[in-house]
């Protein structure tokens, strides 16, 4: 069904973003590289941030219509996972879990606002 795979995709989602994000909090280890693997781990995680993206401009640009396409499990997660992430950052000073987890954080904040106005 449509809800398991979005909750699968998730789950797979979120454990890359563990790894990805954990290579850029160790790189006091990695010398040299540190600028390019802290590089390399935020493109990432912008990448599956920004992933809903397209749907939600189908979703404004049918007016709602194509909103069946768009999981709100998605979103809220997506919410959710980059907030505490940014939490943690900024807690725990880890300067690579910053930037890409407030772009994250704001664009999904417009995803659901877009998607609200479209349901309500």
């Amino acid at each position: 069904s449509l809800w398991l795979q979005s909750v699968v995709s998730n789950f797979i989602q979120f454990y890359l973003r563990c790894a990805i994000m954990s290579l850029g909090m160790f790189t006091g280890m990695l010398g040299r590289f540190a600028s390019h693997v802290e590089l390399a781990a935020n493109t990432v995680a912008l990448v599956f941030v920004l992933s809903p993206a397209l749907q939600v401009i189908a979703v404004h640009r049918s007016k709602g219509d194509a909103l069946v396409s768009v999981s709100p499990f998605n979103l809220i997660s997506m919410y959710a996972n980059c907030a505490m992430w940014l939490i943690y950052g900024l807690l725990y000073p880890v300067p690579p879990a910053v930037p890409c987890n407030a772009v994250g954080l704001v664009a999904c904040c417009v995803y659901l606002i877009v998607c609200w106005f479209y349901a309500v």
